[in-house]
């Protein structure tokens, strides 16, 4: 993945700042082209240099760094001479800069075999929400989970999240948890914390709670059997009180069982509740509409809402209804009484 340079654990204030004195001691274009190569991370020259072109440096001017020892050029190569000096070169330069390396970056990357470096460079240049870039992310992922990327495929969902207000790509973490919450379920057991983790990680920035509490339910039951009793409190408590709020009668009570059988004692229990009437009016009148067989854009011309309302409003509904999708709505008593 592109993006800025992981810090390694050695990368104290005061080694950053030695080498951030080296830097500013550099001429302007050598300062730049030594940004480009931090930035980077491949270690190729021509990219390098493409990418520096563009703010007007040159290979001329990696000069002044090698003589600094901050790197290396041999062939086709660059290589920093450590990767502490990697991260505290490119520490050295200010937000704006490093964002317009990432940007140069992904201007020279024009090519089809680099358009997963090209979009984590944008990623990196993006100050804001930004749909096309949030587009690209999501190729990226969709080709790392076709070659079984499963990290580059989670971490490029959850940019493109960050930078989007789209609720489809939203929906990709939560799509991404669920596969890792299927991994943990049907994968080797000395692996499934990890894969819990990750879900729950990811879950964080879906916007699905229902779906968090059941992967907190899962992850609670497998502590349980795994005798952490104390953890699988902590999980499905937090289950619990999501089931319960949603209106998830039968998966709260589930909750509640799990965490009698942990040891919890003095449970309140769960109230049976007509989950219809956890709704707002607003949503059980989306809701109502969707069930008759409306679309989206049928709905949100009708009450004078967005599409993206409409879908929002549905997806809160959908787990308190206990379905997950609206063909499901049908045998909920909808009508208007």
């Amino acid at each position: 993945m592109a993006g800025q340079p992981a810090v390694p654990l050695g990368l104290t204030d005061r080694v950053a700042d030695a080498f951030r004195r080296q830097v500013v001691c550099l001429p302007e274009a050598s300062q730049t082209v030594l940004l480009v190569a931090a930035a980077d991370g491949t270690s190729g020259l021509g990219g390098i240099l493409l990418a520096a072109a563009l703010p007007g440096a040159t290979a001329a001017d990696l000069g002044a760094a090698e003589h600094a020892r901050l790197l290396e050029v041999s062939g086709q190569s660059v290589t920093f001479r450590h990767p502490l000096v990697q991260a505290g070169v490119y520490r050295a330069f200010t937000y704006q800069r490093r964002q317009q390396a990432h940007a140069a970056l992904a201007e020279a990357l024009t090519g089809s075999e680099h358009a997963d470096r090209r979009a984590w460079h944008l990623a990196a240049a993006a100050t804001g929400p930004d749909e096309r870039v949030a587009a690209e992310l999501e190729q990226a992922a969709q080709r790392a989970g076709s070659r079984s990327g499963y990290a580059a495929m989670t971490a490029a969902y959850q940019r493109a999240a960050e930078l989007t207000s789209d609720l489809t790509v939203r929906s990709r973490p939560w799509a991404a948890a669920i596969l890792q919450r299927c991994r943990a379920l049907a994968g080797p057991a000395a692996k499934a914390e990890d894969h819990y983790a990750e879900a729950l990680r990811l879950h964080a920035r879906s916007g699905r709670p229902f779906e968090r509490a059941r992967t907190q339910f899962l992850y609670g039951e497998w502590l349980r059997r795994e005798s952490r009793r104390a953890d699988a409190r902590g999980q499905l408590a937090a289950a619990a009180a999501v089931f319960e709020r949603l209106g998830a009668v039968p998966w709260a009570q589930r909750a509640h069982g799990e965490l009698r059988a942990a040891g919890q004692r003095s449970l309140p229990q769960p109230t049976e509740t007509d989950p219809v009437s956890q709704l707002t009016p607003q949503e059980l009148h989306i809701v109502r509409l969707a069930a008759a067989g409306a679309s989206n854009r049928d709905i949100a011309a009708q009450l004078f809402l967005s599409p993206r309302t409409v879908g929002y409003h549905l997806c809160k509904a959908y787990p308190r209804l206990g379905v997950s999708s609206r063909t499901e709505l049908n045998r909920l008593p909808l009508t208007a009484g």
